[in-house]
């Protein structure tokens, strides 16, 4: 018994599993913040220091 998938199908399957696992990687490599390092974090850069449209949210470059 043999299994016959599309060209366009299998790209697509393949696709879709390199990014979830790129994903993975990505989240894993992600260092733990502390609720006390996010606290100073936030008191040494604020929301201006962002506005100057050179970073990227990161939520829509992961696609969520």
């Amino acid at each position: 018994m043999s299994i016959v998938i599309e060209e366009a199908k299998l790209e697509e399957i393949i696709r879709r599993v390199v990014r979830e696992e790129l994903l993975n990687l990505t989240i894993n490599l992600i260092l733990y913040v502390s609720d006390e390092e996010m606290k100073e974090l936030e008191n040494v850069f604020s929301e201006e220091d962002f506005k100057d449209g050179e970073t990227v949210d990161g939520m829509k470059w992961l696609g969520q």
